[in-house]
């Protein structure tokens, strides 16, 4: 619920808002613990031997205000007597710095990583420095940066095979506006324009109608609405410009991936002249960028224990085990080793040795089903079909009399499947959830299995032939079925460890994303480490208790040691039974969280970059003279430059009984209060356009607001989370003049820039999409699960998410007759359902439905959440199966 957070208010999004970090003037080492590998070269040194490319330079640029880092990547086979494509890529307000490195950890720099042996373009990554300004200015044509960008690339192109007609201009976010904005003033400098999550001024986009545009949004971007990328390829439109827009309807404002991992997109980038056509991004491309992202390494900053609960009810179980024959070994085959038999049998009188050696089995695991069942217990369910059991040879000796068989088959399960249930406590170890084996059973059915014939037998000693050897050992092994049925037993921890490894058990459904749909996580967010602290099992499920581990928000910090900080107070022994997905996180979490934004200079927010227009009005200089006088004796046109910046952490706290507020239920949560104990407001003026701001007025705050989140469910099934406020925003302000700044009048009306203050925030969070969004489902295993129950306390916020439930109606005057089956299982039913009724299967994977009609099935399969009418057809008709109006 990211959003959601961004919706509690400015303060959050000013660790949200990615606004730079302090610039690192020391040489880096080699080791950045980047997803890339670095080379550093001396400047202006162009390296020898590029045909062993394929790596990313770092150069510099000088100019008057000093040296300034950058980084080219160039194709591997690169050769300097060719030509070659290039791309000017403009980085986020997230990698602002002088540290020429940044900027190759978000957007288009891991995408050239993952692709590094195959990319066939120069990569021009220049990085802004400008960390005072607005976010969407940092990169715009005048300013510093930008103009820099344009000497950076000037560089690159004398020093390497840059193709002066084939440069394109790419950026996203920050750099997007930027891409616009140097476009328009330099268009003969680029083939094409490539503008993600971006605005800029839809009047300045004439001298583009000459230069391919290609401009993506994603529809519920709140930072940068997607009106204002559509506005500007409107206005080149009706200029009879070349440009493309692409929409994507359920998509945020960080589109990097889909964007620049985009085989359509890269190829447009090499290609402009052809009209771009977006297709999906290839599982392939997704595959590899995601393994290039989890090469990273991580390196904790701070841990924070007992921070998350997870309960994985019985229903949630079953629709991960769902899964698992396609999860585990070759096509759900698993298979083994078993020591050597021993055993003896008596044949004509004759008593005699057999040894069966070198056995292996294999058996197609084609359903698991994992269960809670008692405390400490759960138990685990495998359908095994066509299971091998292989003897490689078998060896008899007796008294002058000796034999040897070539391999024997026995063959379980060829009718139907055979079930090994095991009971395992779950325990942890090494911060992993491993299973110890309890009991075991396992029977094979009379009519189930089966005994091969060896095909070779040879013999020693008088009286004994091949046909007795044969005859002996396939009675042997069927009289021994209940041994064979012991060594099936005896496999099961060995079958039990593969099932736990090979299910990666410790990824918890991708239980860092859960982390984000039950908890506001900051945009631009650490990675997190979940890490197993509690395991309890009852008869409904399991409940998890795990410490949080993250990492700086500083992609180039690597901290010697991890910082414990206080942490929450779950229990796995408190959380209540249930058979769903519930996720709780402790309110303690926020705190060291918004530390991290803090301590790597992420908590700051031009007033002007937030969505609520009426923010701008702190930075109006005439509402600004009424709050400060002194600023009326500034000359005409003096301008203004108004950052909010957050010093403190973030607290989460119950907000006690509350006037107004709602009361508390299922979908009601109990009032919260954010707090914010210390920021700042701080006002810097400059006489003129262009010149430096200079610090006059800061006002240290205290904020606090009442907030209670509301469920709703909409008629297409998906849930709305409405925030509702009790209570205005209640902010606190004492203002003073900066340091140096001499005042002649010394008033300050810290009551009104209070009282504005809050008149915005409470507007901004309570209307629009920041008030109202709509929670996506959660995929676990086969299962889909929609928050459907919220609860607040001082110990937890919590959701608890359920399967929608399948329901079919008949619409009919008659009544009709159906059958149903799971994925894996027979046939249930009929069932027979009179007109008017309903039946509801409230079950975690699809039903496949079937219903015969003149002697043939009409068969559907039914999705979790659909809603099925049996009704006659709109023209007339025999009643039959529709999908229902949403």
């Amino acid at each position: 619920m990211r959003h959601f957070w961004l919706s509690l208010g400015l303060a959050t999004s000013l660790a949200a808002a990615l606004a730079g970090s302090p610039a690192i003037a020391q040489n880096l080492p080699t080791d950045l613990g980047l997803p890339l590998a670095i080379e550093q070269l001396a400047i202006a040194q162009v390296p020898a031997g590029l045909a062993a490319s394929g790596q990313f330079y770092n150069r510099e640029l000088k100019d008057e205000a000093g040296t300034h880092k950058y980084s080219v990547f160039l194709p591997k086979g690169y050769d300097s007597t060719k030509r070659y494509p290039t791309i000017l890529f403009l980085h986020g307000a997230g990698e602002l710095g002088n540290d020429g490195l940044r900027q190759l950890t978000v957007g288009l720099g891991p995408v050239v990583t993952a692709r590094r042996d195959s990319f066939p373009m120069i990569v021009v990554f220049p990085q802004s420095d400008d960390d005072s300004g607005r976010l969407t200015g940092g990169w715009l044509a005048g300013t510093p940066s930008g103009e820099r960008a344009i000497a950076i690339l000037d560089a690159a192109r004398k020093d390497f095979a840059i193709d002066p007609k084939k440069v394109s201009l790419a950026g996203w976010s920050m750099g997007g506006f930027g891409a616009w904005s140097l476009a328009e003033k330099y268009p003969d400098k680029f083939q094409a324009l490539l503008a993600v999550s971006a605005g800029g001024n839809p009047a300045d986009v004439g001298p583009l109608k000459n230069t391919p545009v290609w401009a993506l949004h994603g529809a519920k971007d709140k930072l940068v609405p997607m009106t204002s990328g559509k506005a500007l390829a409107d206005a080149l439109t009706a200029d009879g410009g070349n440009v493309t827009f692409t929409e994507f309807p359920e998509a945020g404002h960080d589109l990097t991936n889909d964007v620049f991992n985009n085989d359509s997109v890269l190829a447009w980038l090499q290609n402009p002249s052809t009209k771009p056509v977006y297709t999906a991004t290839t599982p392939a491309a997704t595959a590899k960028l995601v393994a290039t992202q989890a090469a990273r390494p991580f390196t904790p900053a701070i841990e924070i224990p007992r921070a998350l609960s997870v309960r994985l009810g019985n229903r949630v179980l079953d629709s991960v085990a769902a899964t698992a024959p396609q999860m585990i070994g070759s096509g759900g085959v698993i298979g083994g080793r078993i020591a050597d038999i021993y055993d003896s049998t008596t044949a004509s009188g004759r008593q005699f040795s057999v040894q069966f050696s070198n056995l292996s089995y294999s058996t197609r695991v084609e359903r698991v089903v994992v269960q809670g069942v008692a405390p400490g217990r759960l138990r685990v369910q495998l359908a095994l079909r066509n299971a091998t059991m292989t003897i490689g040879g078998t060896y008899i000796t007796g008294a002058r009399h000796a034999a040897q068989a070539s391999p024997i088959g026995i063959y379980i399960g060829y009718n139907r499947p055979e079930w090994l249930t095991v009971d395992v406590r779950p325990f942890l170890a090494n911060g992993r959830i491993r299973f110890q084996p309890l009991n075991v059973f396992f029977s094979i059915a009379p009519d189930n299995w089966a005994v091969s014939q060896p095909g070779n037998v040879s013999t020693q000693g008088f009286g004994m032939t091949e046909s007795m050897v044969r005859e002996n050992l396939m009675s042997g092994l069927y009289s021994r079925r209940a041994r064979i049925e012991s060594e099936v037993r005896n496999a099961a921890p060995t079958i039990i460890t593969q099932l736990e490894n090979q299910l990666n058990l410790n990824s918890f459904g991708d239980a860092s994303q859960l982390v984000s749909a039950a908890w506001p996580l900051p945009t631009g967010a650490p990675q997190v480490r979940l890490i197993p602290q509690e395991i309890n099992t009852d008869a409904q499920g399991v409940s998890l208790v795990m410490g949080l581990q993250a990492a700086s928000l500083d992609p180039l910090a690597k901290p010697k040691s991890v910082k414990l900080v206080e942490g929450g107070n779950l229990t796995a022994t408190a959380i209540e039974p249930s058979l769903d997905l519930r996720v709780s996180v402790s309110p303690k979490v926020l705190g060291p969280l918004t530390q991290l934004a803090i301590d790597a200079g992420l908590s700051r927010v031009n007033v002007l970059d937030t969505p609520e227009p009426s923010f701008a009005k702190l930075a109006d200089p005439e509402f600004l003279k009424t709050i400060i006088p002194d600023l009326a004796r500034l000359p005409a046109g003096w301008e203004a430059n108004t950052e909010f910046v957050l010093t403190e952490p973030i607290q989460f706290t119950p907000a006690g009984k509350i006037e107004g507020a709602l009361e508390t239920s299922d979908t009601v949560s109990a009032p919260m209060l954010l707090k914010i104990n210390h920021a700042f407001l701080k006002i810097g003026t400059r006489p003129e356009t262009g010149g430096k701001f200079t610090p006059t007025a800061q006002f240290d705050l205290t904020i606090a607001m009442p907030v209670q989140v509301i469920l709703n469910d909409l008629p297409s099934g998906a849930t709305t989370l409405t925030l509702s406020y009790p209570g205005q925003s209640v902010v606190e302000a004492t203002g003073s003049f900066a340091p140096g700044y001499k005042a002649e009048n010394p008033q300050i009306d810290n009551a009104l820039l209070a009282e504005q203050l809050s008149l915005s925030w409470t507007k901004w969070i309570s209307t629009g999409d920041a008030a109202a969004s709509v929670v996506p489902k959660v995929q676990f295993g086969l299962a889909s699960y929609q928050l459907s129950k919220i609860a607040a306390s001082e110990t937890e916020l919590a959701g608890t998410l359920e399967t929608p439930s399948i329901r079919i109606s008949n619409k009919s005057d008659v009544p009709f007759t159906y059958e149903t089956k799971a994925p894996t299982g027979p046939w249930g039913g009929p069932y027979t359902l009179k007109p008017g009724e309903s039946h509801r299967y409230r079950i975690p994977y699809p039903l496949t439905y079937r219903r015969l009609v003149d002697s043939k099935y009409e068969t559907y399969t039914l999705n979790t959440g659909s809603r099925s009418e049996f009704r006659p057809p709109r023209d007339g008709g025999e009643p039959r199966l529709f999908e229902a109006a949403k």
